[in-house]
């Protein structure tokens, strides 16, 4: 097998000139204000004055095939519209009058309008508003200068058709500047339910190292449905010279049926000002008719699988490269010696998988809790943790273990390994486990039973609990549904707690589906999973460029939007692990450092940070107070890129490349980590550009870099997954071409992380790279590889198991 040393990205770098020229049109003085009264008079109490204007620039987008923006900035001036072409200003006057009677709801129009005649147009380069820095990512002065080159691209793009396997694909845009396959939907058989289109994404971005602009292009396969459930929004074909629009939809009740409704006030415009017949919803959608609706929560049981597949990525970079202009520079990765990072022999020799066997009159690690309701899943959670218990504890005698677990009664606990283990179904489990509930009568069904678990021993305790399936919990109201509830009571009491359904064991669909081995790969996660929360690990965190009992510190945050569940605000984690062991904490506001298991039961209790900078400070507080309690011990921190530079303008690419001085105080290294695919080059093919087409179907763990940066860049790590592994058909063909089985499978695509050493401390940076990657080499909790490095992504899964997100 040839070594692969180069790949090939769906990634362009952008000259200047490629950017386009926008249209800038400025409000005088009697236009704004006649703009700032509406918005006054419009507004509605403890509400800004913003007026309802997202429905304009719907309208505008699709009357002028482009792009549009209102509202925005150019060096501290404010822009009324933005445009990529002239606007007609005798068809903005009439869509202003519509507007205003439709949105706003006058009797008459030109509370507005009127005052148009003071609308004042200029142009510019877009290019102009790019600062461009030697070595380090471009700036711009506001994000919707991005957008525009997104859409200058897109259009360029969907001019050709798109040649995949020797077929001819026509592209269409949408209001969105993403390109659709809207002619050619797969499989080629109407009968066939959850037929698929393909969408390609582009976007704007940067990456450290690379001076120019970068066209990052990633494609998805969206389902479509032939009835109405839940839509988020639609496509509607507005005819083959407009874009086509994406709107929102909600169901409202209309007598005794449900039906499909507009949700958005562009449809209405676009009625009224006649721009195109605008087709009714109808009793259902279809995946070929003018209006097609994807699936909000798709089937596992539908023909066509999830992804696209690498011969598409691969077909969609070769389509860029040959529509943009000539002298175009793609981005290239290539391969990083060996001598960075650990193979996955050296790296299983220094740390073996497996957990550690006890001595008798060692306390158990954690007390492992199986609360089930029906017999089904107490037989299927007793197959799984035999096998998980068989793989991972040395020495174990196979027929001891099995006849141990299976006497088991229920209310009877079991040691085995480092587990102490009881199954549970207290009277009533059905109606409280399965059904909606109320928090007052699940804490009472708890307190009920609870005082026969409670130890002298304060070992940790983890609850694996059945829960109702997706069906059934469609029809559950969020403040009843006994997930979240649960997991809020048991982190009450102390307890991490994990969840299972009874329809999540794989099923074979259409075909086969290509997903039944068998194997319960769900039940495996979910006993994983728990294992995880209450901080047991089945190997020691790697120290492979730093010292034993080096802190690797993990620091996530996600912004939380204002909901039933939740306020708005920022939820921050950290997790520290020991490097050399299984040791692992976590941070908690209001306790400090904690053991891991306790911390995660913790945090499932806490609020966001109402604020950036309450939520910076936490992290700031938090690590200070880590270096006082491990005085004199090496650290890094691994920053998720995303969430943090929201509170720290040094974690941005736009930044000035050096971490916060606090940061790097003592031994302390900084990494910062991106996962995100929308801000990484997405994988295409294999060799040059010059080769044949080759597409980039696996790679297991490949460290690259990217060729001809110009300045201090990353690394990025690219891999695959368990199910690209498994489901072999994607390495052979596209979709159009699939069949049966095949096109029924899950294909998954190479995945990329990227690592940015920021600062070193007393490492050299290779050691630095070399421990961040040696931490996604080998997972704590499985002997398979990991996304993100093991700290970032054990408190990433903290945040996502919080009782506000899992609802």
């Amino acid at each position: 097998m040839a070594v692969i040393r180069e790949m090939t990205t769906t990634a362009f770098r952008l000259k200047d000139e490629m950017l386009g020229r926008v249209y800038v049109y400025r409000a005088g003085e009697a236009l704004a204000a006649a703009w700032q009264r509406a918005g006054k008079r419009q507004r509605r109490p403890g509400t800004g004055a913003q007026l309802p204007f997202r429905s304009l620039v719907t309208a505008l987008r699709i009357h002028a095939s482009d792009f549009v923006v209102m509202q925005r900035r150019i060096n501290d001036g404010d822009c009324w519209i933005i445009a990529r072409r002239p606007l007609d200003m005798e068809w903005l006057h009439g869509l202003l009058q519509v507007w205003e009677m439709t949105v706003l709801g006058d009797e008459t129009p030109g509370r507005v309008s009127r005052y148009l005649a003071d609308l004042h147009e200029s142009s510019l380069e877009l290019a102009s508003l790019v600062e461009r820095r030697a070595g380090r990512p471009p700036r711009i002065s506001g994000a919707w200068v991005w957008e525009v080159a997104r859409w200058e691209m897109a259009k360029r793009l969907a001019a050709r058709p798109l040649e995949v396997e020797g077929r001819t694909i026509p592209l269409r845009l949408d209001s969105e500047a993403r390109l659709l396959t809207w002619d050619t939907i797969v499989p080629n058989d109407e009968t066939v339910p959850g037929r698929a289109m393909h969408v390609i994404d582009s976007r704007i971005m940067t990456l450290p190292g690379v001076e120019a602009p970068i066209l990052g292009l990633s494609s998805r396969l969206s389902r479509l449905t032939d009835r109405w459930f839940r839509p988020h929004h639609v496509w509607v074909d507005l005819g083959r010279e407009a874009p086509v629009l994406q709107a929102e939809v909600a169901m409202c009740k209309r007598g005794e049926t449900w039906q499909a409704e507009w949700r958005e006030h562009a449809v209405s415009l676009l009625k009224k000002v006649s721009l195109a017949p605008l087709p009714e919803l109808g009793d259902r959608p279809s995946s070929t008719g003018p209006v097609r609706a994807p699936y909000s929560r798709p089937q596992s049981t539908l023909s066509v699988g999830k992804g696209v597949g690498p011969w598409f990525h691969e077909a969609v970079a070769r389509h860029a490269y040959g529509c943009l202009e000539s002298g175009v520079s793609p981005i290239v990765l290539e391969r990083v010696g060996k001598r960075r990072f650990p193979t996955r022999d050296r790296l299983a020799k220094r740390h073996p998988v497996g957990w550690r066997v006890l001595d008798k009159t060692e306390s158990p690690q954690v007390r492992l809790c199986l609360l089930y309701a029906t017999d089904a899943m107490r037989h299927r959670l007793l197959q799984r943790l035999s096998a998980l218990l068989l793989q991972q504890t040395p020495g174990a005698q196979p027929l001891q273990v099995l006849e141990r677990l299976h006497s088991l009664d229920d209310g009877q606990w079991c040691r085995l390994g480092p587990l102490e283990i009881v199954f549970l179904s207290p009277r009533g489990a059905p109606e409280q486990l399965l059904k909606a509930t109320e928090p007052a009568g699940l804490s009472a069904w708890l307190d009920g039973w609870w005082s026969s678990l409670i130890s002298e021993a304060d070992t940790p305790m983890a609850f694996l609990v059945e829960t109702p399936g997706a069906s059934e919990r469609d029809g559950i109201a969020a403040s009843e549904d006994p997930k979240p509830l649960l997991r809020t009571l048991l982190a009450k009491r102390g307890a991490v707690s994990q969840f299972i359904a009874a329809d999540s064991l794989s099923k074979a669909g259409p075909h086969g589906k290509g997903r039944s081995s068998g194997e319960d790969h769900a039940g495996h996660h979910a006993l994983i999973d728990l294992l995880r929360s209450a901080g047991c690990f089945l190997r020691a965190f790697p120290a492979h460029g730093v010292d034993v009992g080096t802190l690797l510190v993990g620091i996530h945050t996600l912004a939380v939007s204002p909901g039933k569940q939740a306020r708005a605000g920022y939820r921050t984690n950290l997790v520290a692990c020991v490097a050399g062991t299984t040791e692992a904490y976590g941070y908690l506001p209001k306790g400090g450092w904690e053991v891991l298991g306790k911390a995660t039961a913790g945090y499932m209790l806490s609020e966001p940070w109402p604020d950036k900078a309450t939520a910076a400070a936490s992290i700031r507080r938090a690590v200070e107070q880590l270096r006082v309690r491990h005085p004199g011990a090496g650290m890094v921190l691994f920053f998720d890129a995303v969430g943090n530079r929201r509170l720290f303008s040094c974690l941005a690419d736009v930044g000035n490349g050096h971490p916060d001085p606090w940061m790097v105080e003592g031994n302390t290294a900084v990494v910062r980590v991106r996962s995100a695919f929308e801000e990484l080059p997405r994988v295409a093919g294999q060799g040059s550009w010059q080769e044949q087409t080759l597409p980039a179907t696996s790679s297991a763990f490949r460290p690259m870099t990217i060729t001809d940066s110009e300045g201090q860049g990353a690394t990025y790590l690219v891999s695959g997954s368990a199910v690209q592994e498994r489901n072999q058909s994607a390495r052979k063909m596209s979709r159009f071409t699939a069949t049966g089985a095949a096109l029924a499978e899950d294909w998954h695509s190479l995945g990329v992380t990227e690592f940015w050493v920021m600062g070193t401390g007393a490492h050299e940076a290779d050691a630095i790279l070399g421990e961040s990657l040696a931490l996604c080499r080998g997972a704590p909790t499985w002997p398979r590889t990991l996304r993100w490095p093991a700290p970032l992504h054990l408190a990433r899964a903290v945040v996502d198991d919080h009782p506000a997100r899992s609802s």
